[in-house]
């Protein structure tokens, strides 16, 4: 890629289009350090890469192309040979399914500079992530998401303000330093940061906030609560700090989960985002059974062998679920 500070602004949006696929990758992370020294060389990247992330997501946009894709292929130029043909359709069939390919950047470029035109100040986009799977996303102003499995987001941006608006699961940010603060919405609470670390964990009973660097003002109505490094804090009918340790709860971005005194319910819960087959609990008395451990998120059988090992618990497996049930229950 161009390294240039210099560089022309084509020569910018196919560096940010590249970056573009690279960020969308599931390797993104591994490349989170390369993109943040490529976008300090020069203050428009970042602004460069967020319009082409958003041209990336827009379906209009694709629309248009695999259009105009079709039409050429339908219209042969006369006299052109065999040879010709099969070169020009080669290079438009890089733009079916596979758009993203690095094939295709430069016409992509060239039609999202034209898309990005005509487009409002105001950016918006959603995220979401099925089971087993994660997402790391770099936002328009540096800031860095990472989506836990079955997460789902929707995020805006303009000159004054920074919201996303999380809809279920778990997010962990890296905030970019901004004038703008960045404000995270749960349901009737909101979890605000300059520039930051934190996670938000959005469970079916309560919402848990943790913050690993920096400060993260967390509101619930009236109730406010001022948290930094460490600290962490649980949002349900009300507001109250939690001594359960920050880092154990960002132990899922290394595939761990980290219990203390966890219901099973909540843990299920957690497990579920990593498992494609929905794990269920026969009865209350045992979703409230108390569970401690560090359990291993990429093998959920072992994870819940282990524990229906230590705290006697039955596992039926079914063709579409996983049933949990205390033994002397059976």
């Amino acid at each position: 890629m161009t390294d240039r500070k210099d560089q022309t602004l084509n020569d910018m949006r196919e560096d940010a289009a590249a970056w573009v696929e690279r960020m969308r990758s599931p390797e993104a992370h591994a490349h989170a350090a390369d993109f943040k020294a490529w976008a300090a060389g020069d203050a428009k990247r970042l602004e460069t890469f967020a319009g082409m992330d958003r041209a990336w997501s827009d379906p209009d946009l694709w629309a248009a192309l695999a259009e105009e894709a079709h039409t050429a292929q339908e219209h042969v130029p006369q006299n052109e040979t065999p040879v010709k043909t099969e070169r020009r359709l080669r290079q438009w069939a890089s733009l079916r399914p596979a758009f993203a390919a690095a094939a295709s950047i430069a016409v992509v470029v060239a039609a999202s500079a034209i898309w990005l035109a005509r487009q409002p100040d105001r950016y918006e986009v959603a995220y979401s992530t099925p089971a087993a799977q994660t997402l790391t996303q770099v936002l328009q102003d540096g800031t860095v998401i990472e989506l836990n499995g079955r997460t789902a987001l929707n995020l805006s941006m303009d000159k004054a303000s920074r919201e996303i608006s999380l809809e279920r699961g778990e997010l962990f940010l890296t905030v970019a330093k901004d004038e703008r603060p960045l404000v995270v919405t749960i349901g009737e609470a909101t979890a605000m940061a300059l520039g930051t670390q934190f996670n938000v964990d959005r469970r079916e009973a309560a919402t848990e906030v943790s913050v690993v660097e920096g400060v993260v003002e967390v509101r619930l109505g009236e109730a406010r609560l001022t948290l930094r490094a460490g600290d962490v804090a649980e949002i349900g009918d009300r507001l109250v700090m939690t001594e359960r340790p920050a880092i154990a709860t960002v132990a899922w971005k290394s595939g761990w989960l980290e219990a203390d005194s966890m219901t099973l319910a909540t843990l299920v819960e957690e497990l579920n985002r990593h498992s494609h087959t929905q794990i269920r609990i026969g009865d209350t008395e045992t979703a409230q059974l108390p569970i401690s451990g560090r359990f291993a998120l990429t093998d959920i059988t072992a994870t819940l062998s282990a524990i229906a090992a230590v705290y006697n618990l039955e596992i039926d497996r079914m063709t579409d679920a996983i049933i949990i049930n205390s033994k002397q229950d059976l």
